[in-house]
């Protein structure tokens, strides 16, 4: 078989597609992220929603948001900078305060209903209470209660 030269001439560069930016930059990996954040047909215009939590150096960030076409909305968020009213001076950004703060839905869980998302949070009485990881989810008021008795 003879050389064969790869033509990348003007007619090849014309119709090249850039890849979107995010991919460019090795941001976002958009198979992984429409299977991440696609609703179900059938629940029509139900937002399908996600906890999102960001480590950097100084803060956690923890944020609960869902997908529309014009960008992910925002439904509350959560830092742990603000954990020093609840008691925590020290430690922000480690595990145990990620926990408390964040995970366990102390900062998280108020945040919703203000926004007016439905939801069953409520602020803790004290720093030692133990609020439910339940609180975090807009969509705990639609579940049914629990029977009190057998059924018949």
């Amino acid at each position: 078989m003879g050389f064969v030269k790869a033509v990348k001439n003007k007619a090849y560069f014309k119709r090249y597609q850039v890849k979107f930016r995010r991919r460019r930059e090795g941001k976002t990996d958009y198979y992984a992220r429409k299977r991440l954040v696609i609703q179900d047909k059938n629940k029509y215009n139900t937002p399908k929603y996600r906890m999102i939590v960001r480590v950097t150096n100084r803060d956690i960030i923890c944020q609960v948001a869902y997908a529309r076409i014009e960008g992910d909305m925002i439904v509350c968020a959560a830092y742990a900078h603000v954990q020093p009213k609840y008691g925590v001076k020290v430690g922000l950004t480690n595990y145990a305060a990620a926990y408390f703060g964040l995970w366990r839905g102390v900062l998280l869980g108020p945040c919703a209903p203000r926004r007016g998302h439905p939801g069953r949070a409520r602020r803790p009485h004290a720093v030692g209470s133990t609020p439910c990881v339940r609180r975090l989810s807009p969509w705990a008021v639609r579940r049914p209660p629990p029977r009190r008795g057998w059924p018949g």
